[in-house]
């Protein structure tokens, strides 16, 4: 999932977890080095910081919304035209 999200937000990703798996994602999503699971590890990394914004980022969340006005929509399109066929 932080692979996704770096890639979405183009954003580079350094994770630190205590319980789980450190790395560093560039904002392309490959991943640049990752540790094991549970294992002490250390590593530095130079990051690409960006200072522009992508689509997702202005407007990503009205996505699902903007699905569902479609969708409730395409609905009310398709009643319509069966109720004048029928008449």
């Amino acid at each position: 999932m932080t692979v996704l999200r770096a890639v979405e937000v183009r954003r580079s990703v350094v994770r630190s977890a205590n319980t789980g798996v450190s790395g560093v994602i560039e904002p392309s999503g490959r991943v640049l080095d990752s540790s094991g699971i549970f294992v002490p590890w250390a590593k530095g990394f130079n990051v690409f910081l960006h200072n522009e914004t992508t689509i997702f980022v202005r407007g990503g969340y009205l996505f699902a919304p903007f699905c569902l006005i479609m969708g409730l929509g395409s609905i009310v399109v398709i009643k319509l035209c069966r109720r004048r066929r029928v008449i």
